[in-house]
């Protein structure tokens, strides 16, 4: 990553802390520019609004962003800041900051990490598992909303994996 630059499949993407540098370079704090954001807990999922006020206190700018917590390795301990993050990125490229694209480095990369295929060795421990765990292969397909284990993401397979390990444990538990 140079400068706050990141090229995935050949765009280049600005992170959201150089955006906020940029921003900050010429709407200051003693000018009365401000970034807010507020949190909602909704179920099973974070959603924040980030708000660019100017001066006068009027917004400018808005952004919104979701995440799930414990869905990748991230939302596990941070899911509140990732997601605070990617809505004020969001907020910022409202104003122009951010390039030609909306979606923050931070954004993209997740995109693509999600878009990695698994394993045939995670998809055999999965199966593995789910027999151990006495469960069916085509309820997690279910879940996920996949024809097959081989199209679950990188993160649908951690969870599951998590899912299915916690009901072997229980299962040993009850023994």
């Amino acid at each position: 990553m140079a400068d706050g630059i990141v090229n995935i499949r050949g765009k280049d993407y600005i992170t959201v802390p150089k955006r906020m540098a940029e921003f900050r370079k010429e709407h200051t704090i003693k000018e009365g520019w401000a970034v807010v954001t507020e949190c909602q807990d909704i179920s099973d999922k974070i959603r924040v609004k980030a708000m660019i006020l100017n001066p006068a206190g009027m917004i400018v700018a808005t952004g919104h962003a979701e995440e799930k917590p414990g869905s990748n390795p991230i939302n596990k301990t941070n899911a509140v800041e990732n997601c605070e993050t990617s809505a004020v990125g969001r907020a910022l490229a409202m104003c122009g900051y951010g390039g030609e694209s909306f979606a923050s480095a931070e954004d993209m990369a997740r995109v693509q990490a999600a878009e990695t295929p698994i394993s045939s060795d995670v998809v055999a421990e999965i199966k593995s598992k789910a027999k151990q765990a006495s469960v069916d292969i085509d309820r997690i397909n279910n879940r996920y909303g996949v024809q097959s284990l081989q199209d679950l993401s990188q993160e649908q397979a951690v969870e599951a994996l998590r899912i299915i390990s916690k009901q072997i444990n229980k299962k040993d538990d009850d023994k």
